[in-house]
């Protein structure tokens, strides 16, 4: 039987209210310590928060087992979700709670929507980036202080037609891939005045250095790139989300990569240069936390989000709040539902959940 909110779902709720499990135990990743104030929300609220949920996503469980499972998942992220608001450093704007994955559990969320991400091992023929008025290995602390304050105090590269639509992996590893075409449809854009949309599954079938759907990261895929002759535009080699069979055609393809560099710094002042001067710019973060993440800038203490890497992204912008909380603009490749239209910005200057700890960008040929 499939349970679907059409149903009248009181008989349900009561049957779950008699099953709800506050910690589970054993190896269920789902298991989370709640705060015992939080417990105190009455429970009917956070059914009908349930149903809400199901109803917005379309959500459909097979079985009354699944149901209370999914439910008593969805309650104990809620709560977590609450916790991590109360603990944040400053909560203006930033709004978490229910999301299309308030019913995975960490290890579901994990293994369908973030991956292994290695930067350990740095490239041979790494770049850093330079500004364009004085070379890197010949510029004074005055001069670098003059180019970073001639920088733009807000700049969102959305507005200058170099940001392709929101992508969504589905349960696909391969969030590299989709940072990496996004950088790739940002350069090409600026360069030649027409935006395209490049082909994250040619990197999943084609580039061996990477993993697939079982993770990558973006500088491989750069070199990847570079090395084959380039990559092929989206509608000639579309999306299936798994990796299959090689079909790359030289003859189809769109782009070329002579190098690819790094902002060679975590200074994240630098690093808004760097976006500013080159476009939006490929880096990997800790995204575990931003399961619960709905809207605002995301700022949880750093505690809550170190840098532990499992997910490639976009820098695509950066601002300030009306406040004066300096934050990052960030494409996801989790779809237009989650977050602010499949964007999230999070707060920009101290390193949370490692956003300057790898940024990089290819440089087309």
């Amino acid at each position: 039987m499939k349970i679907k909110v059409s149903v009248n779902l009181h008989i349900v709720f009561m049957v779950v209210l008699t099953s709800v499990i506050f910690c589970q135990s054993g190896d269920d990743d789902s298991s989370i310590s709640v705060n015992a104030n939080n417990l105190s929300l009455k429970e009917d609220i956070l059914f009908q928060k349930f149903q809400r949920f199901m109803e917005k996503y379309d959500k459909v469980y097979d079985t009354i087992d699944e149901f209370k499972r999914r439910y008593n998942v969805f309650r104990m992220n809620y709560l977590t979700a609450k916790n991590y608001t109360t603990d944040a450093n400053d909560t203006e704007g930033m709004r978490l709670g229910t999301t299309p994955f308030s019913d995975l559990t960490t290890e579901e969320f994990r293994k369908g929507f973030l991956s292994t991400v290695n930067t350990t091992d740095l490239p041979g023929d790494l770049q850093v980036f330079k500004y364009p008025d004085s070379p890197n290995e010949d510029r004074s602390d005055s001069t670098h202080e003059r180019n970073l304050q001639s920088i733009p105090k807000m700049w969102d590269w959305r507005s200058k037609g170099v940001v392709t639509q929101v992508k969504q992996q589905g349960s696909c590893g391969g969030c590299w891939a989709f940072s990496a075409t996004a950088n790739l449809e940002g350069q090409y854009a600026r360069k030649y005045g027409k935006l395209l949309s490049f082909s994250e599954q040619q990197l999943i079938d084609c580039d061996y250095s990477n993993n697939g759907c079982n993770g990558g990261i973006m500088d491989a895929a750069f070199r990847y790139i570079k090395n084959t002759g380039g990559i092929m535009p989206r509608e000639y080699y579309p999306y299936i989300g798994y990796r299959g069979v090689c079909k790359f055609r030289s003859s189809q393809v769109i782009a070329r990569v002579k190098k690819y560099i790094s902002a060679g710094t975590n200074n994240e002042e630098s690093i808004k240069a760097f976006l500013y001067h080159h476009g939006p710019l490929s880096i990997t973060i800790n995204a575990s936390t931003l399961q619960f993440y709905q809207r605002g800038v995301f700022n949880v203490p750093y505690s809550y989000c170190p840098y532990n890497p499992d997910h490639g992204v976009t820098l695509v912008g950066y601002g300030v709040t009306t406040s004066g909380i300096p934050y990052w603009i960030v494409k996801n490749s989790w779809g237009p539902q989650w977050g602010e239209n499949g964007f999230f910005r999070i707060r920009r200057g101290n390193g949370l959940c490692g956003v300057n700890q790898y940024v990089y960008s290819a440089v087309l040929a």
